[in-house]
């Protein structure tokens, strides 16, 4: 594969990838995430490897996240219906500030370190919290969502299941009451028959 975004060598044991998109201050579209798909499996099949170096061209970012404007096609309620969706038809997703989801590596999980599953969650959710407690110090709140189409976030980003996998989704807005939820006391339900209990 010949790559236009980033810049792959190998020398000295040394696999040295360079994210190389800096006026996009070097941000993950499909084609990038393609080209380090590849890259990475080569760097799996190279048993000369011993190290792997991830950098960033240019003096700004070292990778600035997501490309956006892979969303320009999508108008505003487009995004927001697409975030609604891919969280199970939460409204909470798309109707917040914002909404996100976590992808982790998965081609190195395996039989041999089962334990990396786990990490994988762990960390998400140390995200999770940070995230919560920012939203919190700013005036906002935060939740995260368990129940997500993982395979429309994967299509939507061009993402290589075999390497990545959705693993958490996360929002931050403002709260809005909701009337229909409510406190009472325990078994408020029984009425005059909990008074003779």
């Amino acid at each position: 594969m010949s790559y236009e975004n980033i810049l792959f060598e190998v020398k000295d044991g040394v696999a040295l990838v360079t994210f190389n998109r800096p006026k996009a201050l070097n941000a993950m579209n499909p084609k990038t995430l393609a080209e380090l798909d590849d890259a990475l499996e080569a760097v799996r099949k190279d048993e000369a490897v011993r190290v792997l170096v991830l950098t960033g061209s240019g003096e700004k970012a070292f990778v600035a996240g997501a490309d956006i404007t892979e969303f320009q096609k999508m108008g505003p309620l487009d995004a927001r219906q697409f975030a609604a969706t891919a969280s199970c038809h939460q409204d909470i997703a798309g109707e917040s500030a914002f909404a996100l989801a976590m992808l982790a590596r998965y081609d190195d999980i395996g039989p041999a370190r089962p334990w990396l599953y786990r990490q994988r969650f762990w960390e998400a959710g140390m995200l999770g919290q940070t995230l919560y407690l920012e939203a919190e110090a700013a005036g906002l709140q935060g939740t995260g969502i368990g129940c997500y189409f993982d395979d429309e976030v994967h299509r939507a980003l061009g993402v290589d299941t075999g390497c990545f996998q959705d693993i958490y989704h996360f929002t931050v807005g403002k709260a809005v009451a909701d009337a229909r939820v409510g406190s009472e006391p325990p078994y408020v339900h029984l009425g005059a028959a909990r008074r003779r209990i």
